[in-house]
């Protein structure tokens, strides 16, 4: 058994009346967040099918193909705007059903892969239900609540002992860096001579400290020492345990190692063992005999339901737990995760965007936070926040580093010079924009009524898009668009669709590469093109939705994407002193302030000109 402290000290105590409220809050943060999110997804379901599908909640149409040598389940459909993506948990249904029909008539399934290029579909079985095979079948958003029980579990499994408790209360008092930290950080300078010194405290710490917080801004090179950080351990004869919020983030983490050529066993734990292995690592089922036949030293990575099972049948021990992205898991979600610890390294940004909350209404202000953030208020002085960017030139690094990270972060050398090669050759109905000489632009356009949709500005990106491509030779994988609303995203996917079937060199563009999506979609990601899309101009569409549209951390993500070149594209209304919102709040400052910065800076340009 772990002990994530293993402090003797704690032996025999009993809870404070706050440590009792605290579980209690935590376990209501769980109920609610269930309930609230079983709602929104019945919500969805009281429209018509043809609603559902022009909402992005529906797929109608679908046309069984066949069943494929990997057991999931493959359909044709009908081209739609669907928002589905690989990992949802969906509903099939023979018939077009609408409100509690569509749960309580469909199949729930797991949604494996959308192939929108060949209009296909695979699903994989769940709860071991035949799957319907009709010729018009729709799928649609599906609720299946099987994590509640893991976390509430893991609530009491945290409150049998008080080192997690304390953790999470601020009770513990930690010490400086040993002196062995300060011995592995002088190695690690020699060893590893091109990593910063902040790196190098980080990788120190993570070896000998009982907990790391490493706050990684945007492109600060976090993934690679985290890599490195697991390496160390391996090598060192640890065993590692890898969590996070999504297995996206976990399996990015895996890969990267993996791809390094580490000698040391690599698993992924998922619902079932393949019967191909196409990753560089193995995936197995939790109750996989081979799983525990491991031996230290290995990586293990897996989600934190998947570590709740693994503490819980005390299937394996691990020196080492890592959180990557902990800047976007809830409190509550660490805690299978910690109880698996006898060291812990968490890695996040709390400067970028924050977890999802389904009811916040609903829960105290600190279990809207993240646990990264929790940690760092409670332990500012274990948080080393890494200072050198090596993605954006120094102009696009400028702002985000004076607003959100007190002036610390900055442009690596070989990142700070970094600039946006130009044709020539004039080229493109927006030349004179793409052609200006600095990295950032503000595409200034004057509509004012806007809601969530602006034809007129997702035309200008579409433009700016299209004349990047053809006449700049930025390739479509070099290159993302993002804004806000999903809707508004299809539009410029559309118009852009429009712009290069009616130009003939318009069909080599490969679109499935280019990225167009929201701004929660590209945090983690880097392009050397950004376009920025701000979408709405409506004042009191704006003031509606003010905690979507003018969260401070969004704006962060969105402008650090890019290494050479960003363009921000949308109306000044947008900005809320010019649309005459009369709010005092600070996230609304923020946005006043990055608009004085694109004009006073001269990277404003207004279209028409």
């Amino acid at each position: 058994m772990n002990h994530f402290w293993g402090d003797p000290t704690y032996s025999g105590f009993v809870h404070s009346l706050d440590s009792e409220r605290v579980r209690d809050e935590f376990v209501n943060f769980v109920d609610r967040e269930v309930d609230a999110e079983e709602q929104k997804v019945l919500y969805t379901h009281f429209y018509s099918v043809f609603e559902r599908v022009q909402n992005g909640n529906c797929i109608s149409g679908l046309i069984f193909q066949e069943v494929d040598r990997e057991g999931f389940y493959v359909y044709s459909y009908k081209k739609n705007e669907s928002k589905f993506r690989a990992g949802d948990f969906v509903v099939i249904n023979e018939h077009k059903q609408r409100g509690r029909d569509v749960m309580h008539e469909g199949v729930p399934a797991w949604l494996q892969e959308v192939d929108h290029h060949n209009e296909l579909i695979k699903l994989s079985q769940a709860m071991q239900i035949e799957l319907p095979r009709s010729s018009d079948c729709t799928v649609d958003r599906g609720f299946y609540d099987y994590n509640s029980m893991r976390l509430k579990h893991s609530i009491e499994l945290a409150y049998e002992f008080d080192d997690i408790p304390s953790l999470i209360e601020g009770r513990v008092t930690l010490s400086a860096p040993s002196f062995l930290s300060n011995l592995d950080m002088q190695r690690f300078r020699k060893e590893y001579p091109s990593l910063t010194q902040r790196q190098c405290h980080a990788a120190a710490s993570a070896m000998t400290e009982p907990m790391t917080l490493i706050q990684g801004p945007p492109g600060s090179g976090k993934s690679y020492l985290l890599s490195l950080i697991i390496e160390i351990a391996l090598a060192r004869g640890m065993s590692v345990l890898v969590t996070g919020p999504s297995h996206k983030t976990i399996d990015s983490l895996l890969r990267t190692v993996a791809n390094q050529g580490a000698k040391y066993e690599i698993v992924k734990i998922e619902k079932t063992t393949p019967k191909e292995q196409t990753e560089p690592f193995v995936i197995l089922a939790a109750d996989d005999s081979r799983l525990i036949q491991l031996e230290a030293p290995y990586l293990v990575g897996a989600t934190i339901y998947k570590a709740y099972k693994l503490y819980r049948d005390a299937l394996l021990d691990f020196d080492l737990v890592i959180i990557d992205e902990a800047g976007q898991m809830p409190i509550v979600h660490a805690l299978p995760a910690f109880l698996n610890a006898e060291r812990c390294v968490l890695a996040g940004d709390h400067m970028q965007l924050a977890p999802i909350i389904n009811d916040p209404l609903a829960h105290p202000k600190y279990l809207k936070r993240s646990i990264f953030e929790h940690l760092h208020d409670h332990y500012p002085n274990l948080c080393i926040k890494l200072n050198t960017t090596f993605r954006m030139n120094t102009a696009i690094n400028e702002f985000p580093s004076r607003l959100f990270y007190s002036n610390e972060l900055c442009s690596a050398p070989s990142a700070a010079a970094r600039e946006f090669s130009v044709n020539g050759t004039r080229c493109g109905e927006l030349y004179e924009i793409i052609s200006r000489k600095e990295s950032v632009t503000f595409v200034e356009l004057d509509h004012s009524n806007a809601k969530r949709l602006s034809h007129d500005e997702a035309e200008v990106v579409a433009k700016l898009a299209k004349d990047l491509m053809q006449g700049h030779g930025v390739e479509p994988g070099n290159l993302a668009i993002v804004s806000p609303l999903k809707a508004h995203n299809e539009l410029i996917r559309k118009k852009l669709q429009s712009l290069l079937r009616g130009d003939k060199t318009g069909k080599n563009v490969p679109m499935h590469s280019l990225f167009i999506d929201t701004v929660n979609r590209v945090q983690g990601q880097e392009r050397e093109v950004v376009i920025y899309s701000l979408c709405s101009s409506s004042e009191r569409y704006l003031l509606r939705n003010a905690d979507l549209l003018y969260d401070p951390h969004r704006l962060n993500v969105a402008i650090t994407r890019s290494k050479t070149r960003l363009f921000v594209v949308g109306s000044r209304y947008f900005f809320p002193h010019i649309s005459g919102f009369i709010v005092d709040a600070e996230h609304l400052r923020i946005w006043e302030d990055y608009y004085d910065y694109l004009v006073e800076n001269g990277h404003r340009v207004s279209y028409p000109s």
